[in-house]
């Protein structure tokens, strides 16, 4: 800690130098003045961490030196010296945010222990970004901007927790972490009330500390006991979980592991958030114990490709809402046997990424690219089997539940109109024979299809159908030429050329993706 004493007074400036030295070896004076306006050029060229400084004094007063300084911005900790007389002087200091006010004559016990206390803030704001404060309070802000913040000083960091919390250097902590899921916000405070109570009766055998992570929905208890459980896995299912249990939280997930060091704290519980994946395995009713892992027998997974096959042949047809049976069908396929977590997640986001991109072909933009995303993510976010089953079966859900017709859209006419193409676009009709059907001229219909639709008739009558020719491709095993014949082209070449300048793909190379 740097400092800068500005007194006026020579023996008491003097005497104030020599006790900091004695008091830390750490508490460095890099300045000193005998009046205001002397000091203030000193400050503004030091920087210091903290400004003792006296009252009265001559050319410039600490209070005026201290009003000026907070002017341009200039910032420190300050202590004013003050003698009886000079008591409202003091009062207005302390009003503008002065730390501490040390009443002349000083004793070496109380500077030394406003020093300390004053280091410790500094260290404090350095290290976390905010002031020390009410301390459970405290607690949960220190190791929250610790575990989150990823450009901290680890090594001084873990340091000052070990100072503040009093736990013991070089040994071991056990590092738990309790998953609340959704429920997080409603249950963090009532959790951390139970965990409190079930700890505090675990005292005498140890320190801890509790505090919860709303980025990952989690509260995490440091332990470091005196003398460890026998069984620790039982303690924590007994002691533990099995009592949080009688709170209505079904994607609870209690892990576990051991810490050699705080400054392991933060990579530690990322290490945790990928095992705690095991429970789309293991279930959430026994705590993980992320060492035991590892050892797991597990089978390979072998992707059911036939399944996914299924499933994009129902997206792709006239009704991609059986496609929901499948996606059943791939949730049973994973629970039979004993499947990587990883492995699993990674299989039901390609499966349904699939599905997706095989409406999105042949239906068109039925969900935006944002809601893909942010559906697709949530698979992958997914930390237990309730939350991987409820994204995944979303996202079946939103294909179950597309109406691949929008008529209602329309107005009679265009909506008679549209009924026509989608029964007779195979054959050769046109915008001319459908208004005569309709007894309209077909200028009329051209103006009302343009307005309606958006589109010519010939334009919409070509995306019908290549979207007709898309489902074809993917949930047939016809060739192009027969398809060419089934969705109006009698000519193949002409039918792969206007196909190609629709996708940007050949019919051929379209099948081969996507089937």
């Amino acid at each position: 800690m740097n400092i800068v004493v500005v007194e006026d007074e020579q023996k008491t400036r003097a005497g104030i130098i020599r006790l900091i030295g004695i008091i830390n070896e750490d508490y460095k004076v890099v300045g000193e003045a005998d009046n205001g306006l002397n000091g203030m050029d000193i400050i503004k060229g030091t920087k210091p961490d903290l400004v003792i400084v006296d009252i009265n004094m001559p050319k410039m007063n600490g209070i005026v030196m201290l009003e000026s300084l907070k002017e341009q911005g200039i910032q420190h900790k300050t202590i004013i010296l003050s003698g009886y007389s000079e008591f409202e002087y003091a009062r207005k200091a302390l009003r503008m945010g002065v730390d501490e006010y040390l009443l002349k004559p000083i004793t070496a016990d109380e500077l030394k222990r406003i020093l300390d206390n004053i280091n410790r803030d500094i260290k404090h704001h350095k290290l976390f970004g905010f002031e020390q404060g009410e301390p459970s309070m405290q607690s949960d802000q220190m190791l929250q901007h610790f575990v989150m913040n990823g450009d901290t000083d680890v090594q001084a960091l873990s340091s000052y927790l070990l100072e503040v919390f009093q736990f013991t250097a070089h040994t071991q902590f056990q590092d738990i972490s309790i998953y609340l899921g959704k429920h997080f916000e409603q249950y963090k405070v009532l959790i951390k009330e139970q965990l409190s109570l079930i700890f505090d009766r675990a005292a005498a055998n140890g320190k801890s500390i509790i505090f919860d992570l709303s980025a990952t929905h989690e509260i995490v208890i440091l332990i470091q006991f005196n003398q460890p459980p026998l069984n620790l896995d039982y303690f924590l299912q007994n002691e533990v979980l099995n009592p949080l249990r009688y709170n209505p939280l079904e994607d609870m997930v209690m892990c576990w592991t051991s810490l050699q060091s705080l400054s392991e704290l933060k990579s530690n519980l990322e290490d945790m958030h990928g095992e705690r994946k095991w429970s789309i395995v293991l279930g959430v009713d026994k705590p993980i114990d992320c060492n035991k892992n590892r050892h797991l027998s597990i089978k390979h997974f072998a992707y059911p490709t036939e399944l996914e096959n299924k499933a994009k042949q129902a997206a792709a047809s006239a009704k991609p809402g059986e496609a929901m049976i499948y996606f059943e069908g791939f949730l049973a396929f994973c629970a039979k046997e004993r499947y990587h977590p990883k492995h699993i997640i990674e299989g039901c986001t390609r499966f349904s990424s699939s599905v997706l991109h095989v409406i999105s072909e042949v239906h068109g933009a039925v969900f935006s690219i944002v809601d893909q995303k942010e559906q697709l993510q949530k698979v992958m976010n997914a930390q237990t089997d309730n939350e991987l089953k409820s994204a995944f079966l979303t996202i079946g859900q939103f294909i179950t539940s597309y109406d691949i017709q929008k008529e209602s859209m329309y107005s009679l006419i265009v909506y008679k109109s549209i009924r026509m193409i989608n029964e007779h676009y195979q054959e050769c009709i046109t915008l001319d024979e459908i208004a005569s059907l309709m007894h309209i001229t077909p200028e009329y219909l051209s103006t009302l299809f343009n307005k309606e639709v958006g589109k010519p008739y010939t334009a919409f009558l070509r995306e019908v159908r290549m979207k007709k020719a898309k489902e074809l491709l993917i949930g047939t095993n016809l060739r192009a030429f027969e398809i060419s014949e089934k969705v109006g082209y009698p000519d193949s070449k002409y039918f792969s050329r206007v196909f190609k300048e629709f996708t940007g793909l050949s019919p051929g190379e379209y099948q081969k993706i996507n089937k």
